[in-house]
């Protein structure tokens, strides 16, 4: 069996109807600033970012705390535990089923320097949503019994992680940028996630609330109306009684090459990571590191795949 060879001068039937093509001119519309972003003031350490959906009437709320898993790594199974379990007056059951009787969903997620509170749906409903959220978020259920779900949780995320090569190169990545900093060595082990108290979670929990927020919203109420309905339905219980905080990573830096090498066996690809510290990040250069990771370090198109993977078949993966 021989392969067809292509005709690369020569057209199909396909590709001569579509060259045929008349081409429009799109129209950019780019953001003003000025006009279609509004930002308000919530009280104390608290602001609302404002933007108008045109589309429909389902809208998206992001409420972000300034607290993260970098200053207390608890949060990771914190926000996990706040999603499973009810208030001290409707259990979780109860909750999800109001949220989706009125067409709306919810969840709770911690990253390096935020919890972040999420809420979407149908816009009428939105002052149900928040009710709900504010008595979740203050008076939350305590559960031992669902620690040691998250737990569980844990544990099975950490050995999928493990068995997977490509996610302990990414450990590894991560592990000589930040050396000991790094979130696979400063997160709560399986163990240590699912000991935990369900009091110590909520404790951790609450103590983000207590930082600086800002609530992102996107729909078509006004900025005023949807102040007021975060005024009376959730920030009347939630206090931000300090600023938001934020924690940098300091990167590693290295004198001389060092090369870091994880040995699997099981691998059946190679990847590999490339670091060099570079100069200090400003708004100004952004286009400019934009194109230069396309060129050089992102994509099949980058100079570091083609010289590794498609000119000498090195790795899978480089970056």
């Amino acid at each position: 069996y021989k392969a067809p060879v292509p005709k690369a001068e020569t057209d199909s039937e396909y590709g001569t109807y579509f060259k045929g093509l008349s081409e429009g001119k799109p129209k950019a519309r780019f953001v003003d600033f000025s006009k279609d972003f509004t930002m308000l003031d919530l009280g104390d350490n608290a602001k609302l970012g404002h933007v108008y959906n045109p589309l429909n009437s389902i809208f998206e709320l992001e409420i972000r705390f300034g607290l993260g898993t970098r200053s207390n790594p608890m949060l990771d199974q914190a926000t996990q535990y706040m999603n499973t379990v009810g208030s001290k007056k409707q259990s979780d059951e109860e909750i999800k089923k109001q949220m989706n009787q009125n067409g709306l969903v919810y969840s709770i997620v911690a990253s390096d320097n935020y919890v972040t509170i999420n809420l979407s749906g149908n816009e009428e409903a939105m002052g149900i949503g928040l009710s709900l959220l504010q008595e979740l978020v203050t008076k939350p259920e305590v559960n031992d019994e669902q620690v040691k779900q998250v737990g569980r949780t844990a544990m099975a995320t950490h050995q999928q992680e493990f068995a997977n090569p490509q996610a302990v190169g990414s450990a590894l990545y991560d592990f000589a940028r930040y050396g000991d900093k790094s979130s696979y060595m400063t997160r709560l082990t399986a163990a240590k996630a699912g000991s935990r108290d369900a009091k110590e979670l909520v404790s951790a929990f609450k103590e983000a609330l207590t930082y600086g927020s800002t609530a992102h919203f996107s729909g078509t109420l006004s900025p005023e109306k949807v102040k007021t309905l975060l005024m009376e339905n959730f920030y009347s219980k939630v206090k931000n009684k300090q600023a938001a905080g934020y924690t940098p990573m300091e990167m590693v830096s290295y004198n001389e090459p060092v090369i870091y090498f994880c040995q699997r066996k099981d691998a059946n690809q190679t990847q590999i990571y490339f670091y060099k510290e570079g100069s200090e990040w400003s708004p100004e250069d952004e286009l400019a590191r934009i194109a230069f990771n396309r060129y050089f370090g992102q994509g099949f198109s980058a100079l570091v795949l083609q010289e590794i993977r498609e000119y000498r078949s090195l790795a899978y993966n480089a970056r």
